[in-house]
């Protein structure tokens, strides 16, 4: 059976759009569509028809999603962007919502790690989750000294045990105790995991003190700071990747695909003389990044050349 889902459109779209999709394909992908579905009888042509306020660009996305398990957020807005993952849960696409939610997450963490005030000045920080507290943490270029952090943290856990004396001066030893415990998965992230050979700390990557200006040009459209920093580790062949703060490698734009194109007379025009070049490409339908790494910083996958006579295929232009 089809079903004609059709989208109303927002205030801003001011129209609506119609899409036809497989019933039995949205049943079996959204438990929203099966309980929509199960109450909407066919019309005279055994079509089904759904009514939604979804904005079109968005209820697009998600039956692309739906039918082929792919989407590409390149270029959206964040504000679209947590629109989509509102839209992903009202459609009870679990999955599609826990990619998008660590997307933000990802993209929050960036700014934070810049400007750690911004989170831990506000009025809100003792109601942050300790899971998104955590991952500030674990971030080695977290622009802040290493005893604020710990400050910081003393007064968020003291606001998770409202039974705690808010004079330091009646704490009892059961009291530091329940303090210890609660504390235990965030210790490891400020204090080091071997031990101390001195009697100050190991310090945070901290260089940066302003916020950089809003006219710098982006190193690229396809990969940021961390990617840099992780090829830069790839290339020096360390063990501890390096932090943003201390790439040691200055990356510069040649060729970019969405600018000059990306054929191979272009490429050539542009790249040949360049050495010490690195080539990343972005796979359009799985978002996958080729090249200088793949997938996500996290979950990249590093590969090295066992016989660099046959690494490389030259092929003069005489001979094409």
């Amino acid at each position: 059976m089809q079903l004609r889902v059709i989208s109303e459109g927002t205030m801003m779209e001011n129209n609506e759009k119609s899409f036809t999709a497989h019933s039995n394909i949205l049943k079996c992908r959204s438990p929203y569509f099966r309980k929509e579905l199960e109450n909407i009888q066919p019309n005279k042509n055994n079509i089904k028809t759904i009514k939604s306020n979804v904005s079109i660009q968005n209820l697009y996305i998600i039956l692309k999603y739906i039918y082929g398990g792919i989407f590409n957020l390149e270029n959206k807005q964040t504000r679209f962007i947590f629109d989509l993952m509102l839209t992903a849960n009202e459609f009870e696409l679990k999955k599609l919502f826990s990619l998008i939610l660590k997307l933000l997450e990802s993209y929050c963490n960036h700014i934070i790690a810049k400007h750690p005030d911004l989170i831990f000045d506000s009025s809100d920080f003792t109601s942050l989750p300790e899971s998104a507290l955590v991952s500030i943490l674990k971030r080695d270029d977290l622009q802040t000294e290493e005893v604020k952090i710990w400050d910081y943290v003393i007064k968020w856990e003291i606001s998770q045990n409202p039974t705690l004396p808010t004079n330091l001066e009646e704490w009892s030893k059961e009291n530091f105790f329940t303090l210890k415990t609660t504390l235990l998965q965030l210790l490891p992230l400020i204090l080091p995991d071997q031990p101390v050979k001195s009697n100050i700390l190991p310090a945070r990557s901290v260089l940066v003190t302003e916020s950089p200006p809003h006219t710098k040009e982006p190193l690229s459209t396809i990969i940021f700071e961390e990617y840099a920093a992780e090829i830069s580790t790839w290339i020096d062949r360390k063990t501890i990747n390096y932090s943003t703060t201390n790439i040691p490698y200055k990356f510069e734009l040649i060729l970019s695909g969405t600018r000059d194109r990306f054929d191979p007379q272009t490429f050539w025009n542009i790249c040949h003389g360049y050495a010490k070049t690195v080539v990343v490409i972005k796979v359009k339908r799985t978002g996958e990044i080729l090249g200088g790494c793949m997938g996500t910083v996290k979950n990249s996958i590093l590969s090295r050349v066992k016989r660099p006579e046959k690494a490389i295929w030259y092929r003069c232009k005489e001979q094409r």
